[in-house]
């Protein structure tokens, strides 16, 4: 009887289990979650599911349902992606420990960042305005056989809703807390037979969100950046996509935190604490005797107000021709970014210091793309050329402690002129198993012009004609991928991969003495690569699951320093490994759920300490364990449907800065999100209310030691903040 029993109630839960994985493909059809996204990582249209690279892959549902209005924000459900960010005009992105650090304007990231196959080349300009994007793709691990600049860290690519054939518009208004007040819109489809267009539009403005208790609040936004795009069919076989762009930032920027610190035996900052006066000024009080009284990130005082006066503007034009044989591409872009920053550097109400710089941005390039497939062979060959120009001024002051006030400021211009040759080929052994290789050749050159002035009297002119062995430099690289893809069966990827990438080497630009002019030059960096994965899909498409494993070896990583008050990259010695996993099913209808996991494990060798110790570090960004997650149900009401979802991550502790200063290190953190939204039958209308960061967590994206003037600087990330949208469409 008992064996009866147990039977039936076995074949009952086989059953619902059936049932639950096993339904039609129309129920996908409601979700956000599962619904296919179609990427292009490797120069064709392919589901993600289908590429054997590290892949999170946000469509624009996607990121309309999680808020998102930043091209930053998409770190939140991205497993090993960090992003450390003082303001719009500095940020760094961090895949898998990868990154780079220094707050100088003219570096190039080892994360590339691509806006509609264009690349960014200044990380002063990749924090902009998202808006009516068709998908967002991170791409972890090392590119450089594919995508037209080389990158050792990965690479995250933008893409914008192009013109249709098919009419369309929509507008959005969103208001909220600190006195938030978005718009965005976009209207599209055809102007004649042969050519179509698409506006988008978006404009930010909230009031600041740090109240500063000596003058007025700090973080205040005002933003508007704007697309336009034109579509020609040009005869049967050739496309013509032409893009405009142009974005303009005024905001209130700058809002630190102030912290005490001071040096410890190895030159390294750490917290003043509260019940010591270390400095004989006053109790956890910094060199002139400030303490932030509030004891609030929030809440500060601030003598100066810091802003971000930032125009950048561009065009892109794609050319795609049908040879038959194989398809041409040519993608001719041109970017200008004109940048000022300032902040008050010390958070304080004393006149302590001071930082501005100023950025004129000229960039070109032009990439070449010939690609072909037969039944077992796929290719793509191309050629890539980058110029950059950047003419920087950076400055900073101490003043209070000297009279007059001690301004030192660096003057440089950086051209960059980079040409690749670039090819990756697959090919199926049988209809299981595939290889794949690639190969990127690349020359860098670059030339430095650099003039350090103060008002004391010091100088320090670098240049070809002074130095022409350590101003101009060529930098010669190899970037190289092997890879295996293995189908036993339906739904399931399992790859195996070696991927060689490079990144050339450049010049430090400090602002302050003391430097050694032999170490302004820094050489290239060079990463291998190997990693193992699956990607599997159950259940008609109802469930995914991906993970991957791999290990760095990173030789001359290009390390960032602070030594007192002058900044400098150096080479060092570093290795890496980790693993991530990314699940997301719909147990039942109209329920979706997803999580991701990540670790890391990053050390950096032969760090040499600002008092001269040499050891060994663990690597910047690099938190042991990460998590994010996402819960969203939908159900039916009168008159359309009611969705309710929440999501968050979890941050386990880390280091911002690869000598591990005690004030840069980051505790473990958890940030959780909510949204509630109705959307009417006809999908036309839909109300959203939201609110980030519920708990009000803080946590920072940024921190400075400046211990050498008993200071440290850190940028929290914003408040607890609640809105409100509303959306229209027409189809």
């Amino acid at each position: 009887m008992k064996t009866a029993i147990k039977t039936k109630i076995l074949r009952t839960a086989l059953y619902m289990t059936t049932t639950i994985f096993t339904s039609s493909a129309t129920f996908a059809a409601d979700s956000v979650l599962m619904e296919e996204v179609i990427v292009t990582a490797q120069k064709r249209e392919q589901n993600a599911q289908d590429v054997g690279i590290a892949i999170t892959s946000l469509s624009g549902r996607q990121i309309e349902g999680l808020g998102y209005t930043s091209t930053s924000e998409i770190i939140a459900q991205t497993p090993s992606l960090r992003m450390l960010s003082f303001s719009p005009s500095l940020t760094v992105f961090n895949i898998r420990g990868v990154s780079q650090n220094d707050f100088a304007d003219h570096y190039e990231p080892p994360v590339a960042v691509f806006n509609d196959e264009a690349y960014i080349s200044t990380q002063g300009a990749v924090n902009t305005l998202m808006f009516d994007i068709e998908r967002v793709e991170v791409l972890r691990g090392p590119q450089g056989t594919l995508f037209g600049r080389n990158a050792t860290g990965g690479a995250i690519q933008y893409v914008s809703r192009k013109p249709s054939d098919d009419f369309n518009a929509m507008a959005r208004l969103t208001i909220g807390e600190f006195k938030q007040r978005n718009i965005e819109g976009a209207i599209g489809g055809p102007l004649s037979d042969t050519v179509a267009a698409r506006l988008s539009v978006s404009y930010v403005n909230n009031d600041g969100w740090i109240n500063n208790r000596v003058g007025p609040d700090i973080n205040k936004n005002e933003d508007i950046a704007g697309r336009l795009q034109f579509l020609v069919k040009a005869g049967d076989s050739t496309d013509i996509l032409i893009k405009l762009h142009g974005s303009k930032n005024d905001d209130t920027s700058g809002g630190y935190s102030h912290s005490a610190l001071y040096a410890d035996a190895d030159g390294l900052g750490v917290p003043v604490p509260s019940n010591v006066n270390y400095y004989g000024t006053c109790n956890g009080c910094d060199l002139l005797g400030y303490r932030n009284t509030a004891n609030d990130p929030w809440d500060q005082a601030h003598d100066r107000i810091g802003f971000l006066d930032r125009e950048i503007y561009g065009i892109t034009a794609k050319i795609t021709s049908d040879f038959g044989f194989a398809t041409f591409t040519s993608i001719s872009d041109y970017l200008t970014m004109d940048k000022r920053f300032g902040s008050d550097s010390d958070a304080s109400p004393n006149d302590l210091l001071t930082f501005d710089t100023d950025q004129d941005l000229n960039q070109y390039s032009q990439e070449l793309r010939l690609s072909g497939e037969s039944e077992r062979f796929r290719w793509v060959t191309g050629l890539y050329f980058l110029y950059i120009d950047t003419k920087n001024q950076a400055s900073a002051g101490i003043g209070t402690i000297f009279n007059p006030k001690f301004v030192s400021t660096a003057d440089y211009t950086l051209t960059t002129k980079s040409l690749a040759l670039f090819g990756q080929a697959e090919y199926d052994l049988s209809d299981q198993f595939t290889i794949i290789g690639g190969v990127r050749l690349t020359s860098d050159k670059k030339k430095m012009s650099y003039r350090l002035t103060d008002n004391f009297g010091g100088l320090v002119d670098f240049n070809t004609s002074l130095y022409p062995d350590l101003a101009k430099k060529t930098f010669e690289n190899v970037s190289a991928k092997l890879q295996i893809d293995l189908r036993p069966v339906d739904d399931l990827l399992l790859f195996a991969s070696i991927n060689r990438g490079t990144k050339a080497g450049s010049f430090s630009a400090p602002i302050f003495q003391p430097f050694n002019i032999a170490e302004i030059p820094h050489g290239q960096e060079v990463l291998t690569a190997y990693e193992i994965g699956t990607k599997t899909t159950w259940a008609d498409g109802r469930v995914r699951f991906n993970a991957s494993a791999f290990y760095y070896d990173y030789n001359d990583y290009q390390a960032f320093f602070l030594a007192g008050l002058s900044q400098q990259i150096a080479n060092r010695d570093a290795s890496i490994y980790g693993f991530e996993a990314e699940l997301a099913a719909s147990p039942v209808k109209r329920l979706e759920l997803s999580v991701g996991v990540s670790h890391l494990d990053g050390k950096v060798f032969d760090v040499t300490l600002p008092a001269g110790r040499v050891t060994d570090r663990e690597m910047p960004m690099s938190p042991g364990f990460s998590l994010n997650w996402l819960a969203r149900y939908s159900f039916a009401v009168p008159g359309g449907t009611l969705a309710l979802q929440a999501d968050g991550t979890y941050t386990s502790s880390y280091y911002f800065y690869v000598v591990n200063p005690p004030s840069a290190y980051e505790p473990s953190h958890t940030v959780t999100n909510a949204r509630i939204s109705f959307q009417t039958s006809d999908e036309r209308w839909e109300l959203a209310f939201a609110v980030k960061n519920l708990t009000n967590e803080k946590y920072r994206l940024y921190t400075n030691d400046i211990s050498s003037l008993s200071i440290g600087l850190d940028a929290f990330a914003p408040p607890r903040w609640f809105s409100g949208s509303l959306t229209f469409r027409w189809n």
